[in-house]
């Protein structure tokens, strides 16, 4: 294989292992349902609204350096969530999805406190 791609194959491993370590190494855990109007409510989030059938389904996209939250809710005051997800370009580095059946939303989940900090403003 050619050693420029080895390297960069290299150094993208290495990026992802540091975003994934920030998830184990300075967090805080938070309640999926506390980190919902955290993302709704953030200035920088952008909101797109669906209609399907008479049913309005949201999608909340936030950048923050390299990760992407996402979040999708169904019904005009995100009366249920569907599905969460924090990823970098390489990976998911968390996700819940409702369909799946995974009872997350009563536990905590770790996230950076700069991410936390962020969301806050």
């Amino acid at each position: 294989m050619n050693p420029l791609l080895n390297q960069l194959k290299s150094i993208i491993n290495h990026v992802s292992k540091d975003v994934a370590d920030l998830f184990t190494l300075n967090s805080k855990n938070i309640h999926l349902k506390e980190l919902v109007p955290l993302i709704t409510n953030h200035k920088s989030t952008i909101k797109t609204e669906r209609e399907l059938l008479a049913l309005t389904f949201n999608t909340y996209e936030i950048n923050f350096e390299s990760l992407t939250l996402i979040l999708e809710t169904k019904g005009k005051q995100n009366q249920q969530i569907l599905e969460v997800s924090i990823r970098t370009k390489e990976q998911i580095v968390f996700s819940y999805k409702s369909y799946e059946g995974i009872h997350l939303l009563a536990q905590d989940i770790p996230l950076p406190k700069n991410l936390l900090q962020y969301l806050a403003s």
